[in-house]
């Protein structure tokens, strides 16, 4: 009656006795499928250690940086910290939890602060602290503080210290960091915050120092946990304790568990 035709290769919902399909006319045909294009791979990871080494071999630029920022060249040297002179800028690595390289925070002779394209957000260490995790002794106190120029600091002064990129950045990979000695070893650790002038930037402070707390406090890694701050100052370089003065501080803070 002219309102249907047989296609014997357009399939559809209706099957004929003779191998073919049924379509009324004047039906939608059906959707082309459409061919499922291949997914681009996904870039290579970059080889931080080898980008370093080859971008980063300045070193006698550390004594500038140091002095600049008042800190122990040797504790420079300790974090690796390179200086690119084609940019004119010093490097510091940032690093995961397991002590791998993420990425690589730079410094500015201008005192401008930014990362290579395609850096993650790491935690600043001392190679030995990436290579072998937190100390294995129980009395050696691991100190959680923010930025690579407070974690020079403290590392001058001899103690075991890694810095967060910032004050909200996830805590996870300093929790990762503590139990990569693995139980029973647990570890006393201080959390030195910035003393933040200003109502946003000291709730945003809080904040982190508080989401740092919550993730702390569900590892078995940590034994008793510290939070401290500088008497006065902003944060630990413009502070510049001495060794006897942070110890006093620390002695006198109350544990949180």
């Amino acid at each position: 009656d002219g309102t249907a035709v047989i296609c014997m290769r357009e399939p559809s919902q209706k099957a004929t006795a003779n191998g073919g399909w049924l379509h009324r006319i004047g039906d939608s045909p059906p959707p082309m499928k459409r061919a499922a294009l291949p997914r681009e791979p996904e870039p290579p990871a970059r080889d931080w250690i080898e980008y370093h080494e080859r971008t980063t071999r300045l070193v006698r630029k550390l004594p500038f940086l140091a002095q600049r920022l008042g800190v122990n060249v040797e504790a420079l040297h300790a974090m690796n910290v390179g200086f690119i002179e084609d940019i004119e800028a010093w490097t510091f690595p940032m690093r995961d939890g397991f002590g791998c390289q993420v990425g690589e925070h730079l410094r500015f002779v201008n005192g401008e602060k930014r990362c290579i394209t395609g850096s993650k957000l790491g935690l600043f260490m001392s190679v030995c602290a990436a290579r072998h995790g937190p100390p294995a002794g129980a009395d050696k106190p691991v100190l959680v503080c923010e930025g690579a120029s407070d974690t020079a600091y403290l590392i001058g002064l001899g103690h075991v210290a890694i810095g967060r990129p910032s004050n909200i950045s996830d805590p996870q990979a300093v929790r990762v960091f503590l139990e990569r000695t693995g139980p029973p070893i647990m570890h006393d650790v201080y959390i030195v915050a910035d003393r933040d002038d200003g109502e946003a930037a000291a709730r945003n402070t809080a904040r982190g120092v508080s989401k740092l707390v919550g993730a702390l406090r569900m590892t078995q890694a940590v034994r008793r946990l510290y939070v401290i701050r500088p008497p006065a100052n902003k944060d630990v370089r413009s502070w510049r304790p001495s060794v006897s003065r942070l110890l006093g501080v620390m002695r006198s803070a109350n544990p949180l568990k």
